[in-house]
């Protein structure tokens, strides 16, 4: 890829690596892939480099959105483009 433009819909390619890259050493952490162990596990995931950032503890009992308006920006198409 010499363009990032030329991935289709970046910010949803990322923020599904993250995702899928998150619950693997979630199900370690968590022993088991039982549906209550699994759902758990993600609040005591500690810091994990990602691909869009690195997290510190990206859910909690109380969060369970990783990403905060801060990790959000505004795109705007101009024709076959983004910016």
């Amino acid at each position: 890829m010499k363009d990032p433009v030329e991935v289709s819909f970046p910010s949803y390619v990322g923020d599904s690596y993250d995702a899928t890259h998150m619950i693997s050493p979630a199900i370690r952490k968590a022993g088991s892939s039982e549906g209550p162990k699994v759902h758990a596990a993600p609040e005591n995931l500690g810091t994990f480099d990602a691909l869009i950032k690195t997290y510190t503890n990206p859910f909690t009992a109380k969060r369970h959105e990783a990403l905060s308006p801060d990790d959000y920006m505004m795109t705007v198409w101009r024709g076959s483009r983004w910016s």
